[in-house]
């Protein structure tokens, strides 16, 4: 399992960070300043790309301290409850330049966040081996995790937001992926819920091939609303011809459907040319996806 997941975890050049002075400690901002300047008034934190940049660094044997202060950072701003009263959730935050953390009270996507930190946890754990971490939070990560089957439909999929009924191949794709991750922890750990994510995590499998799945355009659509199925149009970009790359990346296309390939080729068509131009966390998922084809 742990090549498996291994696999998700590419690297990109790190960015020349800014002058730190007049930029608060905070562990989230240690890690942006890896990838982009941090402005000196305040700076944007989406939980979601930090996580990433997290997985990132780790690739390339980053002081493990700064994973560690960020994993407690996360926990510690978990929401008990949020605004849909979800506990386990975290919202985006502001950090302003003498300090002031201002929550912004909103996420982007419930299930994304919460996955893409399941696979920090993880990874974080196969560098250090550090038990006490996770004993000393467990409550809290049961907390979080357990937002995956409450915003699962009977269909398996997850919805990004509460009282929504938009469900993304992106968010369903890394929420299996992350929802693995937490599983191989339980089990190291000798936690019992690994059992009763082990059906979630099924449930949510048979969704992305059975619902997200288009066997006749051989492609996936990348977003479901009830019976509603919006298909890619290769010619653009974001979300439609990015999406594809993540049933690639998290290994949700068994070899019989043979397309992985086909999709890898579709996106260079119409957008290899953009790679090297891309954002930090398209950036990250294209890298990551392309390690994957060349296994």
């Amino acid at each position: 399992m742990k090549k498996v997941l291994t696999l998700i975890i590419g690297s990109v050049m790190l960015m020349t960070a800014s002058s730190t002075a007049n930029i608060p400690k905070n562990p989230a901002l240690e890690i942006m300043g890896n990838y982009w300047l941090l402005h000196h008034e305040e700076n944007f934190i989406n939980p979601y790309l930090v996580n990433l940049m997290a997985l990132d660094l780790m690739r390339n044997d980053t002081d493990m301290r700064i994973i560690r202060d960020y994993i407690e950072w996360y926990i510690e701003h978990l929401n008990y409850p949020d605004k849909f009263g979800l506990t386990g959730s975290i919202y985006d935050y502001k950090i302003y330049s003498d300090g002031k953390k201002v929550s912004l009270d909103k996420y982007d996507s419930t299930d994304s966040y919460a996955a893409t930190f399941m696979l920090v946890l993880y990874e974080y754990y196969q560098h250090t081996g550090d038990k006490k971490l996770f004993q000393k939070y467990r409550r809290r990560l049961e907390d979080m995790v357990y937002l995956i089957p409450y915003l699962q439909d009977r269909d398996g999929l997850t919805v990004a937001i509460p009282k929504t009924t938009g469900k993304y191949l992106m968010d369903n794709c890394e929420t299996y992926a992350g929802l693995t991750a937490f599983i191989e922890l339980a089990r190291e750990f000798g936690w019992q819920i690994h059992e009763p994510l082990e059906i979630v995590r099924e449930k949510l499998r048979i969704g992305i091939l059975n619902r997200f799945y288009n066997s006749e355009g051989r492609h996936f659509y990348w977003m479901i609303d009830g019976s509603y199925c919006k298909q890619p149009e290769w010619h653009s970009f974001y979300p439609d011809a990015f999406a594809q790359l993540f049933p690639i990346l998290y290994l949700m296309i068994p070899d019989e459907y043979g397309i992985k390939s086909e999709l890898w080729e579709k996106f260079h068509k119409w957008h290899g040319h953009r790679v090297e131009e891309l954002p930090t966390e398209q950036k990250l998922i294209y890298n990551w996806a392309a390690e994957v084809m060349i296994k």
